[in-house]
Order: C-alpha cells, then sequence, then structure tokens
C-alpha cells in the first residue's frame, strides 16, 4: 500500500479515539455475517464442490454457536486457502467480535486492511485495528508493524513534523512499556524506535542537531540499562554512532558501562529460565508452564513491577485459557499497580479468553467493589456474565455467590442510609431471591446439597436482618425442606447448624427428631444425621436428653452397625434358613395346642383361688427352722431321696447354713419374680445336700430369714432308682407329662 503524498494530513491522535467506532463496525459485519458468508466474492476464483460443502457446515456451525473458536479458525483457513480473501477479511472481523485473535490471525487481517486502505480516513481505521491487535497479547511483532506502519503511512511521522514526532514517539513509549522489557525479542522495538530517532537528526537543520543527539543518547542509554539477548550488539551500535559523533570511546561516561555491567548480570540470572522456555508457542506443555510461573517468581522478588508484568504477558499469550494464571495476573497487578483502569484491562482480556469460566467473572465482580465501583457497574458485570455462556451450574453459582458477596459487603460497609453504595436490606432480599430464581429455571434439576444461596440468605437475616431475622431466616429453611431438599442429609444439618449458632437448642433437638422418627431421611442420610444428633446431645444436652433421645437414634445407628457387619448377616441368614417351614394344617395345630394350653393356665388359676395350699403346712415348717436354726431332715422310705419344687416368689434373698446334725449342708435362695432353685420359680425355696449325695427340697408360704419372700408349690421325691409321689408332690413322670 502507498500513501498520497497529496492525501489530507492524518492525525494520529484521532487513531485511538476511532477504536470503539471501530470496535462497533466489526460487530456490524458479525451481525451481517449471515449475508456475507454466503454472498459471491466477486471474484472468478473457482471452488470445488468438496470445498463448498466443508464451508457450508463451518458456516452452519458458526452461525448456530457464535463462540465455537475452532470453527472460526478452521473456516478462516479454508478461505484463505480458497483465496476467497474478502470473505476471509469478513470472518476474521466476526471472530474478533467473539475472541482475542492469535498474533498470526491478526498479521493476516492487517495485511489484508493495509492493501484495501486508499484514503485518509481508512488509515485512522487501521490505526485503530492496530490498537486492537496490540491489545489481545503481547506481541513484539505486531507493536514493531505498528510502529513501521506509522513511519511509513502516516503522512505527519512520515514527514517528521513536529505534531507527527510527538505522536511517534508517544507510540514509541507505549511499545517499550509493553515489550520493551522482553528479555529475547525487546531489543527489536529499542533498534526502531533509535532508528527513527537517528532519521529525524539527519533531516533537521544544524542548530536542532544538538538537541536531536542528546535524544538518541539518553534513548541509547536506557536501552543498554535492560538486560536483552542483543545488548552486545546494541552496545556495539552506541559506540560506533558516539564515534561518528566525534567521542572517543575513552570519553565515554563510566555511569553507562556500570550500568550495562549491571543489567550483563541481570541477563546471566535470566538465562537459564530464557532458555527452557526457548521459541515461545512453539511448545505449550505444563513443563514450559513450570517454567514461566518460576520465573515470575523470580521478578515479582525483584520488586520491579513492570519487569514482573512483561512476563506475565509472555506467559498468559502463550497460555491464554489457563484461568489460574490470569487469576494470578490480574491479582498481582491489582495489589502492585492499584490503577482500576490497568486492573479492568487484565479482567477484561481474561473475560474474552475464558468467557465459560465463572471464577474469572467472579474475580471481576469482587475486584470492581475492591476499587470502589459503582454498584450498577459491577451489577452489569454480573448480567454479561450470565450471557456469556457459563459451563454448567457451578460457573454460574460462582458468579451468584460473588454478585451476593458484593451485595453483602455494600450493606455491611455502608450501613448509613444515604452513603453512596448503600444498599437496604430489601435489595439484599431481593437479589438472594433473583438468584435462587436463575439457578432454578436454568437447572431446574439441579440440585445444590450445599445449599449455599439460601444458607447465605439465611445468615444474611440473622446477621442485620432486624428484631425477626431469625424467624425469617426459619421461613427460608422450612420452604426448602417443603421440597425435594428434605430428603439430603445436608439439607437438615445445615438448618440445625444455623439454630445451633442462634443457640435455640430445643429448636437443633425438635429438627433431628422430626427428620429422625419420621422417617424422613432414608438410608446412610438417617444414619448420618443420626451420629450427629448423638454428638450434639453429648456435648451440649444433659443425661436426661440424652436418655430420651438414644430412644431415637439408637436402633437407627446399631441398624446400621448390623448391615455393615458381614458375620451378622450371615448369622441371621443362617438363623432364618433353618426355621422349618410349616404347612397351614401344622400352623392350625400349634394354634389350638395354643389355647388349650392358655385354657388350662385359667383352670388352674381357678382351682388354686378355691383351695388351700398344701404346702401352707411345711411353710410353718421353714419358718421355725430358719428362726432356731435346727437340724432338718427328709423323710427316708429306703435310701437317700431327692425333692425339688417349683413356685414363684417376690422378694430375693439367699442364706447358706450348715447341717452339724445330718453331716450335711442346706441352702435357702430365692430370687425375685424370677427363677428359683433347680426347677422351680418361687418366691422362697430351700435345699439342703447331705454327705450321701442326697437332696431334698421343699417350697412352703411361710416366710423365713433364709429365704425372703413366700411362695406354693409343687414338688416330687426321687427314691434311689424308683420313682414315687413325695410327701405334698408329684412324681418325676406325672410332672414331666403335666409339662408336656
Amino acid at each position: 500500500m502507498e500513501s498520497s503524498g497529496t492525501a489530507e494530513p492524518t492525525n494520529p491522535e484521532a487513531a485511538p479515539e476511532k477504536v470503539l467506532d471501530h470496535e462497533k463496525k466489526i460487530e456490524d459485519s458479525a451481525d451481517q455475517m449471515d449475508e456475507d458468508l454466503s454472498s459471491n466474492d466477486g471474484s472468478d476464483v473457482e471452488v470445488d464442490e468438496k470445498t463448498l460443502k466443508c464451508l457450508a457446515e463451518l458456516e452452519s456451525k458458526i452461525r448456530s454457536n457464535p463462540a465455537a473458536y475452532d470453527a472460526h479458525v478452521d473456516y478462516i483457513a479454508l478461505l484463505v486457502k480458497s483465496k476467497l480473501f474478502n470473505k476471509a477479511q469478513i470472518a476474521r472481523k466476526a471472530m474478533q467480535s467473539q475472541f482475542p485473535l492469535s498474533e498470526e490471525l491478526w498479521m493476516e487481517l492487517l495485511e489484508a486492511e493495509m492493501e484495501l486502505a486508499q484514503t485518509s480516513n481508512d488509515l485512522v481505521e487501521l490505526m485503530a485495528l492496530f490498537d486492537l491487535a496490540v491489545k489481545d497479547y503481547l506481541s513484539v511483532d505486531l507493536w514493531n508493524q505498528y510502529l513501521e506502519f506509522t513511519i511509513g503511512c502516516i503522512p505527519a511521522v512520515t514527514n517528521m513534523l513536529p505534531e507527527g514526532l510527538v505522536k511517534f514517539r508517544a507510540l514509541a513509549e507505549r511499545a517499550l512499556a509493553s515489550c520493551g522489557l522482553h528479555v529475547k525479542r525487546g531489543h527489536v522495538i529499542w533498534k526502531t524506535y533509535i532508528k527513527f530517532e537517528i532519521g529525524v537528526e539527519a533531516v533537521q537543520e544544524e542548530n536542532e542537531k544538538n538537541a536531536q543527539v542528546e535524544v538518541i543518547r539518553k534513548l541509547y542509554h536506557r536501552a543498554l540499562g535492560v538486560p536483552l539477548a542483543e545488548q552486545k550488539s546494541i552496545m556495539a551500535e552506541w559506540k560506533a554512532w558516539e564515534a561518528a559523533h566525534d567521542v572517543l570511546e575513552k570519553q565515554l561516561p563510566e555511569s553507562v558501562f556500570e550500568v550495562f555491567k549491571d543489567a550483563k548480570e541481570m541477563l546471566e540470572i535470566r538465562a537459564s529460565f530464557e532458555e527452557q522456555i526457548g521459541e515461545e508457542g512453539s511448545v505449550v506443555n505444563e513443563r514450559v508452564l513450570a517454567v514461566f510461573l518460576a520465573y515470575i517468581r523470580l521478578e515479582e522478588a525483584q520488586n520491579i513491577p513492570a519487569r514482573a508484568i512483561c512476563l506475565y504477558e509472555r506467559a498468559v499469550a502463550v497460555f491464554p485459557i489457563n484461568s489460574s494464571l490470569w487469576m494470578k495476573y490480574a491479582h498481582y497487578v491489582e495489589i502492585q499497580v492499584k490503577s482500576f483502569e490497568v486492573v479492568r484491562n487484565v479482567y477484561e482480556r481474561a473475560q474474552r479468553n475464558l468467557p465459560w469460566v465463572g471464577e474469572v467473572w467472579a474475580e471481576t465482580i469482587r475486584s470492581y467493589e475492591r476499587l470502589d465501583q459503582d454498584i450498577d457497574e459491577i451489577r452489569s458485570v454480573c448480567k454479561k456474565a450470565l450471557a456469556a455462556g457459563l459451563q454448567g451450574p457451578e460457573e454460574y453459582m460462582t458468579v451468584l455467590l460473588a454478585w451476593l458477596d458484593v451485595v453483602r459487603v455494600l450493606k455491611v460497609s455502608k450501613r448509613e442510609e444515604g452513603r453512596p453504595g448503600f444498599v437496604p436490606m430489601e435489595v439484599v432480599r431481593q437479589e438472594f431471591a433473583r438468584a435462587m430464581e436463575v439457578m432454578g429455571s436454568y437447572f431446574p434439576e439441579y440440585m445444590d446439597k450445599s445449599h449455599r444461596i439460601p444458607a447465605y440468605w439465611a445468615d444474611c437475616e440473622i446477621s442485620f436482618g432486624g428484631e425477626d431475622g431469625l424467624e425469617r431466616a426459619r421461613k427460608i429453611w422450612e420452604d426448602l425442606i417443603a421440597t425435594d431438599a428434605k430428603n439430603y442429609y445436608e439439607t437438615w444439618s445445615m438448618y440445625a447448624a444455623m439454630e445451633f449458632r442462634a443457640k435455640a437448642f430445643p429448636a437443633v433437638r425438635k429438627l433431628y427428631k422430626k427428620a429422625v422418627c419420621k422417617e424422613i431421611l432414608k438410608g446412610p442420610h438417617r444414619v448420618a444425621l443420626c451420629h450427629e444428633w448423638k454428638r450434639f446431645e453429648r456435648e451440649h444436652g444433659t443425661s436426661v436428653s440424652y436418655m430420651k433421645s438414644a430412644v431415637n437414634f439408637d436402633p437407627v445407628l446399631a441398624e446400621a452397625t448390623w448391615n455393615h457387619d458381614s458375620f451378622c448377616i450371615d448369622a441371621i441368614e443362617k438363623a432364618i434358613s433353618s426355621v422349618p417351614t410349616l404347612t397351614p394344617e401344622q400352623h392350625k395345630s400349634l394354634k389350638r395346642k395354643a389355647l388349650r394350653a392358655g385354657e388350662g393356665r385359667k383352670q388352674q388359676k381357678k382351682e388354686k383361688s378355691e383351695t388351700p395350699n398344701q404346702g401352707a403346712e411345711e411353710a410353718s415348717t421353714a419358718e421355725d427352722n430358719s428362726t432356731a436354726g435346727a437340724e432338718r431332715k427328709a423323710e427316708d422310705r429306703g435310701g437317700d431321696r431327692l425333692g425339688e419344687n417349683r413356685g414363684r416368689g417376690r422378694g430375693r434373698g439367699r442364706h447358706d447354713q450348715r447341717d452339724h446334725g445330718r453331716r450335711g449342708r442346706g441352702e435357702f435362695r430365692g430370687r425375685g419374680r424370677g427363677r428359683g432353685d433347680y426347677h422351680g420359680r418361687g418366691r422362697g425355696g430351700y435345699a439342703g445336700r447331705g454327705r450321701e449325695g442326697g437332696e431334698y427340697g421343699r417350697w412352703g408360704r411361710g416366710r423365713g430369714r433364709r429365704g425372703r419372700g413366700r411362695g406354693a408349690g409343687i414338688g416330687f421325691v426321687e427314691i434311689g432308682a424308683n420313682k414315687s409321689a413325695g410327701e405334698g408332690g408329684l412324681s418325676n413322670d406325672d410332672f414331666r407329662k403335666m409339662l408336656e
């Protein structure tokens, strides 16, 4: 492209002012993309049917999803390959409206635009396009081409007019600020800048040259103080330039050599990092990222923000979709630079590179609040985030929580009504309700088990919701457990935790009981809540409340233990399998026997109430023997006898005595409402044992010191190997028949 010498002088200052207009034109071209992509290119280029089919498929994909980055890239490449340059240019602009472009794509776009530029307005638009290009990523080549374009195509700069010099120097300083500290390729910008200034010196009058010489000398001195890969060549050029101006090397200032020496040492420290990084963009992997991060730590430790920022820019140019790297960069700028414009620039570029990552938008929202931006501007960022194509409910949740954080902070930090940024409690409630509505409408099937938004809202109500804050918080949770959220342990646990923080212990206990006893929760959720309930009662309840609550949670925990005990499960299954299967006739037979047994017991009770107990006399004898401590003996009808009785008793007692008269030992035992000795149930009991090995037992109605309680029973006596009826008793066979 050649600029006309008669063209109206173009004011480069207007270029930055035209950036927004140019962005609008790009957006307009993107809106018209459907028509332009399908239109005839106006050339005689023939495209084969297969290529046309591929182009149509890519066009359709881009129309349906403008955020499909790969589709844009493939489409532009195929258009260029097919020599459809006009369409390729339109496609580049459409892509630029959606995404930041790589250095390669920008170069193609700018070269095509420069070939088409003819008027001064075209030059102004190109300046605006260059401004957009250098904002996406750090690129030494783009900045250098921007400078070369300005020198060659902007008349005021080309003719080295005073206003042109001012504008070029301002642009060159921007280029140095952006990539002049680039260790590997920063020398390109320095040399272009110095070369231009030397050119200015060549056309100046003699009376102006001295001032221009000082400009060039200072520029060389600045460059020699920066650790650059081509540092030695810059030193050689400086010496040659000084020699051309009759300045011998021995006359050069020592301070410049000292600065050069320091820069050389700095370069040696960084050389290993630069070597490991290699040609930027040629290798992109975790190892290179690790090298960048280590390199960044080195620069941050030097406490020179400009050098660290330059390195961050190099890193994000190689790893543009690494969200953690962008956030690290943004936080560093916010802390070190503390300029809203600089911080906003970093965050906006991160958003363009990662529009689907919620954390990028969330950090932008919080950063705007930290930098005291208006709440309406912060709200606009939140709305933009929700429309940016976030991927999944968690990304939306991250953005909404960040916005609610800002609302809460503004409510708390600006409490006085009338102060800028004051947020009434009603607005806080509206924003929380709107956030829950967004999540419910976008993701109706999504269940946030942590209930981050409603739990946050409830805490805000308690903290600064006024006197009825606690009741409002409870209403939030009650509305929640009226939904399917009631089926999750986390819901009840967090509700109880809120009541616990409010010191409402009875309410906590009531919640646990409601969830467990009404069996709202099932399976592991119920068991987990029982464990929590048990801990609450142990740490914050009384022994009485623990006992009452244990009735509810202990069976659940015990069942859970059984279910996890394989041995217990096997034993239960084995016991069940060993039970015989009864036929219906057997069931009926057992039922009839049970009925008959019940009628027999009723008849026995009736006879006992009508007839005096046969053991009354024996009970009286037992009481006498207990008082006097006399010897007892059993009737002997041909041998030792064994007597045994059964009875029931209310008391409990035990007494042993030795029988000196019969060379034997006696013992009284009675167990309250339980079992007596041997085969007996009774209210009192007595047994004696002799050396001959015979045993006898007697039960009676009396009271005695040796057997507290009263009893009446039935006994049997066994004589040697024979069996016969004993006094007041039945034979063994008769007794067993009765039991059967």
